[in-house]
């Protein structure tokens, strides 16, 4: 009887082992997939934000060329 009642708890210990690895798991599992959409939306964010800096830079430049002016000259220098 001793022996049956050893076995029956260290079966329930055992299940309880089981349920809870699986539990954490499925919970550390939950946690990576939120992390790697984080890591995935800021790679977007500054994928945006080195083609909108390069954009700015474009235009900036294209902005000087189209001023009629070279570039460093001033706006006094060029009225003469």
């Amino acid at each position: 009887m001793t022996n049956v009642m050893f076995l029956l708890a260290a079966l329930l210990f055992a299940l309880g082992v089981l349920i809870g690895s699986g539990l954490h798991t499925h919970a550390v599992d939950r946690q990576y997939r939120r992390v790697a959409k984080r890591v995935r939306e800021l790679r977007d964010l500054e994928e945006a934000l080195a083609e909108q800096d390069k954009t700015l830079a474009r235009s900036n430049h294209s902005r000087s060329i189209y001023q009629g002016r070279p570039a460093g000259a001033s706006h006094a220098a060029v009225g003469r």
